[in-house]
């Protein structure tokens, strides 16, 4: 069970990273616009040509690698609801790196998702 979870840690920290990493250069790149074929073009383009993104995509492919890992020695059913763990990690990320507002209703649905699956993922 400890591999497991440090697995899942690692596997989750790097999600995070990958995550707010391509949020926060998409915020510097600005919305897109779905008003048309040609915005969505455009907002694609300018996402391939930013480094950020490609670095936050890599290190989603690094913890999928890491997931694969994962569910090569852990039942699925044990495994997905442990991977819970992103969301506190992600809320962290995104109040501590992005400055966003993480409300207090916001972190007890965190916590009361995190509550429910780790009890149905225990054994």
């Amino acid at each position: 069970m400890v591999k497991l979870l440090l697995f899942i840690l690692m596997h989750d920290l790097i999600l995070a990273c990958g995550q707010t990493t391509i949020k926060k250069s998409l915020n510097t790149l600005g919305g897109m616009s779905i008003a048309s074929p040609l915005g969505i073009l455009h907002f694609l383009k300018t996402c391939l040509r930013d480094a950020k993104i490609w670095l936050g995509l890599g290190l989603n492919t690094v913890s999928l690698f890491i997931w694969l890992v994962i569910l090569s020695f852990a039942d699925l059913s044990q495994a997905y609801p442990l991977d819970s763990m992103q969301y506190i990690i992600i809320a962290i990320f995104a109040k501590n790196y992005l400055k966003e507002e993480v409300n207090v209703m916001r972190w007890t649905g965190i916590f009361l998702i995190v509550i429910g699956v780790t009890i149905v993922g225990l054994k």
